[in-house]
């Protein structure tokens, strides 16, 4: 399980921005997205399995835009004083308004910090820092379609494939180039 998604308990004003690991989704509360609440409840479930305790505001909502999901980060930057130790976005969307926020940021300011992303951009390897991504799995997808199809199975069926983990990887030059 990759430290971006292994949040630690909710910061305030007083404590240290490294105890603080928001999920950035894109859902809203009044509407929310079937994958996206699974997301949420499996990041919830995983939260409270490691750490005992989990905070709702460890939860940001801001929609898919990417403008919204910019603001919502810089607002956590200037809230905790920084970026947080972790940062789990639930889009690929939400990652690019994310992006566009980091590119006004020093190098320096990602040493402390993990960052996660339950989407995959073979473009973030271009990127000054290393992201967790999870792709979808569409090989297993696909054949696990054609192996239904084939046998014959009439009756409404709920197979889960597991996505994958894409480690992280940069071509960039400097302190993380080495990774994945």
């Amino acid at each position: 399980m990759p430290a971006a998604v292994i949040p630690e308990h909710r910061c305030s004003p007083r404590r240290a921005p490294e105890t603080y690991s928001p999920a950035l989704n894109p859902s809203r509360k009044t509407r929310q997205h079937s994958h996206s609440a699974h997301r949420i409840s499996a990041f919830r479930s995983t939260v409270l399995e490691l750490r005992g305790s989990f905070d709702e505001d460890q939860i940001i909502t801001c929609g898919y835009a990417p403008g919204n999901a910019a603001r919502e980060v810089s607002a956590l930057s200037d809230r905790i004083g920084g970026l947080p130790a972790g940062l789990f976005i639930n889009s690929i969307r939400a990652f690019e308004g994310i992006v566009s926020e980091f590119v006004h940021l020093p190098s320096e300011a990602f040493e402390q910090s993990v960052f996660g992303c339950y989407d995959y951009d073979p473009f973030a390897a271009f990127l000054e820092f290393p992201v967790h991504m999870v792709r979808q799995n569409s090989n297993q997808l696909i054949a696990t379609a054609f192996e239904l199809v084939d046998s014959g199975v009439t009756d409404p069926v709920l197979i889960q494939v597991d996505p994958e983990l894409i480690p992280p990887r940069t071509v960039y030059n400097g302190p993380f180039s080495q990774l994945g």
